[in-house]
């Protein structure tokens, strides 16, 4: 009987929403800060300008200020060089454009930007977690989210926040029309769209929701077979887009790098153990998706997860995190709020953690 009157005094979804993105970059933003003040940095950490400007960030302003090249931009010792146009076009040409075409600074729009999208973001992605569990499970499952191991990347200038938008807001849509809409812009902003495409083959098997299954995966198709298409024009080769990674294309041999589970059993930093807890917490938060019979949801958090294999331990948290869906179901597997309360402080420390050794050159995020 309390319960009632308790949720009338809670401020709107909406808000609530907002209030966890504004106290999660703070947090965030104070924890790059004060590792970056402290000095304690690698020889790779000691060139960056800023702590929020840090390893792929400086990629993603470099196509905003350069545009994208045919030929490697940047090479090693192995494989055939780096190529900018790894980087998907859609957050660079917001940084342009939020930029006025350059003339405010890339370095302080591309992390106001991000913190912003990520804010917005919130919003629909806690209408999506309520709709799958209820309130109280969507409030715990976006605090885990928003505070996660890796969360401290949706304050750099990255481009995941601008993809959890829309992904939120394609898992949220209920119409053809919109869903391929953003379909085309997610597959112009990252890879783990691939994730939405799989998300949306319940669908198919589904009359009611079969036009939206249909549209959403037409979408992505679009999205992403115009940047293939863009890619193989401008390399003059129809594989050019294997080419952004020297693992995956390169005329000389893979970079040797070891990804997935090799990488977890053969990596020498004690960081790997929160890599690892992360990754069984996060499975049975998606396991759990699957027993309420969220197919869409667990699916898309599994494929995240699977997308993860593709590269080292130290990065798999940030790509794997983006699965929101499996932060609400981990919150629903948890006896009681003393238990969930306790978990997100634990992910709050090695946020922390994994964000101080970000900033310093230790981690590849």
């Amino acid at each position: 009987m309390d319960a009632a009157p308790a949720d009338r005094r809670s401020p709107p979804g909406w808000a609530e929403a907002i209030l966890i993105g504004v106290a999660s970059r703070l947090f965030a933003v104070v924890v790059l800060a004060i590792a970056w003040a402290t000095g304690f940095a690698s020889p790779i950490g000691q060139h960056w300008s800023s702590p929020l400007i840090i390893w792929d960030a400086q990629w993603y302003l470099w196509v905003a200020t350069h545009g994208y090249h045919a030929g490697a931009v940047a090479h090693a010792t192995f494989g055939s060089g780096y190529y900018d146009f790894a980087f998907f076009p859609l957050y660079p040409v917001l940084l342009v454009a939020a930029s006025l075409g350059g003339r405010l600074p890339l370095e302080i729009v591309g992390p106001f930007v991000s913190n912003v999208l990520f804010l917005v973001a919130l919003v629909p992605i806690r209408i999506v977690l309520e709709r799958a569990m209820d309130r109280r499970m969507a409030r715990f499952g976006l605090l885990l989210f928003a505070f996660s191991p890796a969360a401290y990347v949706y304050s750099l200038a990255y481009s995941e926040p601008l993809f959890l938008l829309v992904a939120g807001l394609f898992l949220l849509t209920s119409g053809p029309v919109k869903g391929f809409a953003l379909g085309v812009l997610a597959g112009l902003t990252r890879l783990s769209s691939a994730a939405l495409a799989v998300a949306s083959l319940p669908d198919l098997f589904d009359r009611e929701r079969r036009w939206r299954g249909i549209a959403g995966v037409a979408g992505l198709a679009v999205g992403f077979g115009g940047w293939w298409a863009y890619i193989a024009n401008l390399t003059h080769d129809f594989w050019g887009y294997m080419r952004g990674s020297p693992s995956w294309y390169s005329n000389d041999g893979p970079t040797g790098s070891l990804t997935g589970l090799a990488s977890i059993v053969h990596a020498q930093h004690p960081a790997v153990w929160l890599t690892i807890a992360f990754l069984v917490v996060y499975i049975a938060g998606t396991l759990v998706l699957f027993r309420r019979r969220e197919w869409r949801l667990g699916l898309f958090s599994a494929v995240c997860l699977a997308s993860a294999w593709l590269v080292t331990w130290n990065t798999m948290p940030r790509i794997f995190a983006v699965g929101f869906p499996a932060f609400a179901g981990l919150a629903a597997a948890l006896p009681n709020d003393r238990a969930r309360w306790l978990l997100l402080v634990a992910f709050a420390v090695a946020e922390a953690i994994l964000g101080t050794l970000a900033v310093s050159g230790y981690v590849v995020p």
